[in-house]
């Protein structure tokens, strides 16, 4: 066992996730490739509506029960509760659509009337799916291309909280053990044998945790009010850490690294 006192660490990859389609299901995965842009295919689309507005779980809760998947290189397929399966070749030959990612300026190209009349049978309101214009580069994600979250970080909270919440509310990128809760606070670095994730700051939390995201439906204060009690930084809650790529490689669930800590 690696010695808590020592400036570098191990951490084991207990999961890894992308997440094709922005606020939407996670794809799981064994191994992922990973690059500047983050996890291979991760928010490369994003779903606007009428307006042009980029939607979240925020205000659409029902995202989280949209399932994508990749198949090749060519074509999105979704699949949701009471809906036909949806197979959208990628267009990149459209008109560039700009777009508000919460102040910052990101383009993309609208994928079709019939991804945008499945998308609004599904919520009921007009809607439209959108490509990201630079694959090779970070996309539709809040703030950072990968978030890092612990299995202890999450057993601590889940001691505080009468009713346990998984994983899959805190839309992960990569799960670790090993190092203990809340030591992803402050690893500066997670080295794989050919990749290195750089810190880049803490994971601000917002009412999306509170999306069950196996009902698609937000049940309660919890756990955002027990994370603010006790986790909070000005008036967010603060649970996992950001990172970036500063290289392109592979990581796979099982994989050792080496946590360099701050």
């Amino acid at each position: 066992m690696t010695d808590p006192a020592s400036p570098d660490r191990i951490a084991v990859v207990e999961a890894l996730f992308s997440y094709p389609v922005k606020s939407c299901a996670p794809v799981s995965v064994t191994q992922a490739s990973l690059s500047q842009s983050g996890v291979e295919h991760d928010r490369q689309w994003t779903i606007i509506n009428e307006n042009g507005a980029i939607l979240t779980q925020r205000d659409q809760a029902s995202m989280s029960l949209i399932q994508p998947a990749v198949p090749d290189a060519s074509r999105l397929v979704l699949t949701a509760p009471n809906m036909p399966i949806l197979s959208v070749a990628i267009n990149r030959k459209t008109e560039i659509i700009r777009l508000d990612l919460w102040g910052t300026a990101a383009h993309g190209y609208d994928q079709g009337d019939e991804a945008a009349a499945w998308l609004a049978q599904y919520f009921s309101h007009p809607a439209r799916l959108i490509l990201n214009t630079k694959p090779d580069q970070a996309s539709f994600n809040d703030c950072c291309p990968v978030s890092v979250l612990s299995v202890e970080s999450l057993a601590d909270l889940n001691s505080m909280l009468s009713e346990p919440v998984n994983m899959s509310r805190f839309r992960p990128s990569v799960v670790i053990s090993g190092l203990g809760q809340y030591a992803e606070d402050t690893v500066r670095q997670l080295l794989g044998d050919t990749l290195t994730l750089q810190s880049i700051r803490a994971c601000a939390r917002c009412i999306v945790v509170n999306v069950d995201q196996e009902t698609g439906r937000e049940d309660g204060p919890e756990p955002l009010r027990t994370l603010l009690s006790y986790r909070s930084k000005g008036t967010k809650a603060i649970f996992g850490q950001y990172f970036a790529a500063l290289d392109s490689g592979q990581l796979a669930v099982g994989q050792v690294l080496r946590a360099v800590m701050a």
